[in-house]
């Protein structure tokens, strides 16, 4: 069960673009400005389960495993789409294989668990800057868990644990991580990286990532610390072995690398760089190694730097 293609036409940065997706994962690099968290987005909003009536009016139209909806809808997604012109031309089709009830979870690339306490009832009562993203995530990850850590879990959920040293609790709609030595520490005490962790660990236990689910990641690397990326990529390398299907968007050398670096035989990971055209808007490059990607924004930062720090060691 995975989304296998996207095609979005007339929306924001996108004129025409066809985008095929592997079952596994799919790393998307590219510059700022080309559409990464959009397309996240698009497929955030199509599988979305809430039940909320924003959502239920969004004007889905299932047709052969396809869905072609009018982006004109999506304002709980993309506020600023009052302010573009000539939106009720703009579309997306998404064509997946699912059969049955869809789980699909994205993870903003901002944590919003260290506001959780309030914040839904805020959301539903106020209009405040925040888009549905951000009510979303809070709302699976209040949850409650399972009685038994998952199977997904079991390899999974202990490798976070040594990484946030110890596991998540909630208590009156606040999130703790409750360290081995007992200590509670609040969410918002911990670093931006191991609540990005404590979040994953979460949303494993309750339920809401599990076999056959779709997780959307906004960059996962943003403010980890770098002697964790590798545990962070065999991570996400290891969901996917469970039949979870990993969006990844990024901006980081060294991620993208360890998951190319860590794919064994029979992993299947595709990797996607978005760039930017003079006449047709953003294009999409797929390739099945990271190095193999001619548009490839990531490492021709670390190349610039390369020869400058030569350029200058010469001197």
């Amino acid at each position: 069960m995975s989304i296998e293609k996207v095609s979005i036409k007339n929306f924001t940065v996108f004129q025409d673009i066809d985008i095929n997706f592997s079952s596994g994962i799919n790393l998307i690099i590219g510059e700022n400005g080309t559409g990464k968290t959009h397309i996240l987005k698009l497929m955030y909003a199509k599988f979305n389960q809430t039940k909320m009536a924003d959502v239920n009016k969004l004007n889905f139209k299932n047709l052969d495993n396809r869905t072609i909806f009018p982006v004109s809808n999506l304002t709980s997604y993309f506020p600023s789409l009052s302010s573009v012109d000539n939106l009720d031309k703009s579309s997306c089709d998404i064509k997946d294989t699912f059969s049955s009830t869809k789980y699909i979870t994205l993870i903003p690339v901002n944590d919003m668990l260290t506001h959780s306490k309030g914040f839904m009832s805020l959301y539903n009562q106020y209009n405040i800057p925040f888009d549905k993203t951000s009510y979303d995530i809070i709302s699976k990850a209040l949850l409650p868990n399972l009685r038994e850590v998952p199977n997904i879990g079991k390899n999974i959920l202990p490798k976070i644990e040594r990484l946030i040293g110890g596991k998540v609790i909630v208590e009156n709609e606040t999130f703790f991580v409750e360290k081995i030595n007992g200590t509670k520490i609040e969410f918002s005490l911990e670093s931006e990286g191991m609540k990005k962790l404590a979040t994953l660990w979460q949303l494993i236990m309750n339920g809401s990532i599990r076999e056959g689910s779709i997780l959307l990641w906004d960059e996962p690397e943003s403010n980890i610390n770098p002697n964790m990326l590798k545990e962070v990529a065999g991570i996400l390398l290891e969901l996917s072995r469970n039949n979870v299907q990993v969006f990844v968007a990024t901006h980081n050398y060294i991620f993208a690398k360890y998951i190319e670096v860590l794919m064994q035989e029979g992993d299947k990971v595709q990797f996607e760089a978005l760039y930017k055209t003079e006449n047709d808007g953003v294009k999409c490059e797929i390739a099945s190694k990271f190095t193999l990607l001619t548009h490839n924004s990531v490492l021709q930062e670390n190349i610039e730097l390369y020869e400058t720090e030569l350029e200058r060691s010469l001197k």
